[in-house]
């Protein structure tokens, strides 16, 4: 390839084809429609995250999954160790939307993910971050 940097990768992110942003059902019709495309892609960062349990309730999250996946999406981040994070590591701070892709040295579905947590005094997990 003239460009591998501009390749499209795993887990990149088309926010824009030939001008259509924000609609899917309008940004698919431009796919089917048009020969060429010009995409616009978010590619995310990836940093690691340590939280340890310390008797807290709930860890401050709202996760989400589909099916056939192999990440878990954060919906919301509330009160508990995950916030307390975010105000200690500003520079890593996880955010609504972004992913957990390995939790405890375990990638793949969402159940072996969520099981790799399960027991588990300290959380390891790695993250991708969409700008």
């Amino acid at each position: 390839e003239r460009y591998p940097e501009r390749a499209l990768q795993v887990r990149d992110r088309v926010v824009e084809i030939n001008g259509a942003r924000g609609d899917p059902e309008l940004m698919v019709s431009r796919l089917k429609a048009d020969s060429t495309w010009t995409l616009a892609v978010q590619r995310p960062s990836e940093f690691t995250v340590a939280l340890s349990r310390a008797g807290a309730p709930s860890l401050g999250m709202d996760l989400r999954y589909v099916p056939h996946g192999n990440t878990l999406a954060i919906m919301q981040i509330s009160a508990g160790p995950m916030q307390d994070w975010n105000t200690q590591h500003p520079e890593k701070a996880v955010r609504r939307y972004d992913r957990i892709i390995e939790l405890n040295g375990v990638r793949g579905a969402p159940p072996e993910l969520l099981s790799a947590s399960q027991d588990a005094e300290t959380l390891n997990m790695v993250i991708l971050h969409y700008e």
